[in-house]
């Protein structure tokens, strides 16, 4: 079975609750499940997708229970601080072969990516990246088998949140390259949300778009985005963005006691 594995949690500190923040009545986390249900509709009906929401094993993340009634998503309860050791409980629980990973914060992710990744993973690539899609549109993807060999080498690694990717950097991966890096203000096109101004931006897309973000095309998300000029609602986030991811990653290699 191929996985779907949205990796989201409760407790963010710069935007709390994101994920059930709702537009147009629908929280957004679910706005993202209906891309995905809409994307894979036979292979959800016929048991060869799963959905399936990766979040830490607190009591706030509870707060995404209310899912499995509406939505074919499960909800996966995992290790708190190691990201793709919760993905590979999560595969172990449910005996998924291929993981794609989606993060929790990538409301507008590429549906293409996804199937794209999906497809290599089929012939059996053990590695699969996107490339080329504006941040938060891109995915990465992996057999499972894979992810427990890297994992074993990486045992010393507790907390692995920011940058957790670094991980497979010794490893050979199959890139699928997308065509909009050379589009005119690609650089400063933020399709995640971490800030409260990123949170206009999604707020914006769907509430132009309404029912039709389920089905628009990533050329479609992007050509919304950059002719109605919403990407200047957080364009001015990028830098500080990666000033925060850097300075995330340096910190967590000094606790892990990364060389």
């Amino acid at each position: 079975m191929d996985g779907i594995i949205i990796v989201a949690r409760l407790e963010s500190e710069r935007l709390p609750q994101k994920h059930l923040k709702h537009i147009l009545g629908i929280p957004l986390i679910q706005w993202l499940i209906n891309r995905l249900e809409h994307g894979f509709p036979e292979e959800i009906k016929n048991n060869k997708v799963r959905i399936i929401i990766a979040t830490p094993d607190t009591e706030a993340n509870n707060g995404f229970n209310f899912l499995a009634d509406i939505t074919s998503a499960t909800i996966f309860k995992g290790d708190e601080k190691n990201i793709p050791l919760r993905v590979m409980q999560c595969c172990s629980s449910f005996n998924i072969e291929n993981a794609v990973v989606v993060d929790g914060d990538n409301f507008l992710v590429s549906m293409e990516a996804i199937k794209a990744v999906m497809n290599k993973l089929s012939q059996n690539y053990q590695l699969v990246k996107t490339t080329g899609l504006p941040l938060g549109m891109n995915v990465t993807g992996w057999k499972a088998q894979f992810l427990k060999l890297v994992l074993d080498t990486a045992k010393k690694h507790q907390l692995l949140e920011s940058g957790w990717g670094r991980i497979f950097c010794d490893y050979d991966f199959e890139k699928i390259e997308f065509p909009y890096s050379n589009l005119p203000f690609f650089a400063e096109l933020r399709f995640t949300t971490d800030y409260p101004d990123d949170l206009q931006f999604v707020t914006r897309m769907i509430e132009y778009l309404n029912k039709n973000v389920i089905t628009a095309t990533t050329e479609e998300l992007i050509k919304v985005a950059v002719e109605n000029k919403f990407y200047l609602l957080n364009s001015h986030l990028c830098e500080r963005y990666w000033d925060n991811f850097y300075k995330k990653i340096a910190e967590e290699k000094i606790i892990n006691e990364e060389n």
